[in-house]
């Protein structure tokens, strides 16, 4: 058995080929070929949300390779395609939102400010989620607001009371809290 290659694997590679071939506007989650295609609303959502997470790993890649400018417009573009959709209460949300990755790639990169903007948009529209509270408190404890850090560490141990595993983020949360 081979020893996997990473992002220089020839299936990987084979794959991220087909991949860039395929523009984001022909992506299927494209409104126009959807709507030429006659897919019906429900069928549209799973495929739109099959594209956001094609896109958002394929942003991933980008970063991996160094090329971080072009993985954060992607990023960007895919965070802002997923708003554009409405989250149906019968639809599983996803582990963690575009613009929840596009706040982690953003503090990856040395821009707390604008990956706090990012986390605080995602906490808007989708309140008390653990990727988005403790997005928020860490950008904000980069920033050296530690005011808003407090308040977003304490609702994430509010929010995660009762969970039944301790994450690594949790215990960095109650150990921000303790010192502070």
């Amino acid at each position: 058995e081979k020893p996997q290659q990473g992002i220089h694997d020839p299936e990987i590679r084979a794959h991220r080929d087909l991949i860039d071939r395929q523009p984001p506007e022909e992506s299927p989650a494209s409104l126009g070929l959807v709507a030429h295609l006659g897919v019906e609303p429900r069928a549209h959502r799973r495929v739109a949300r099959i594209d956001i997470q094609r896109r958002t790993a394929t942003a991933w890649l980008e970063r991996l390779e160094g090329k971080n400018e072009e993985a954060l417009n992607l990023m960007r573009s895919t965070a802002n395609l997923e708003d554009s959709f409405e989250t149906h209460v019968s639809t599983p949300a996803p582990f963690v939102f575009a613009r929840e990755f596009l706040g982690e790639m953003l503090l990856e990169s040395n821009e707390p400010a604008q990956a706090l903007k990012e986390f605080e948009t995602a906490s808007v529209k989708e309140p008390n989620r653990f990727h988005g509270l403790y997005g928020v408190a860490r950008a904000a404890e980069l920033l050296m607001d530690y005011q808003k850090a407090r308040a977003f560490y304490e609702k994430l141990v509010a929010v995660c009371a009762n969970a039944d595993t301790e994450r690594p983020e949790l215990g960095k949360a109650k150990a921000f809290l303790t010192k502070r």
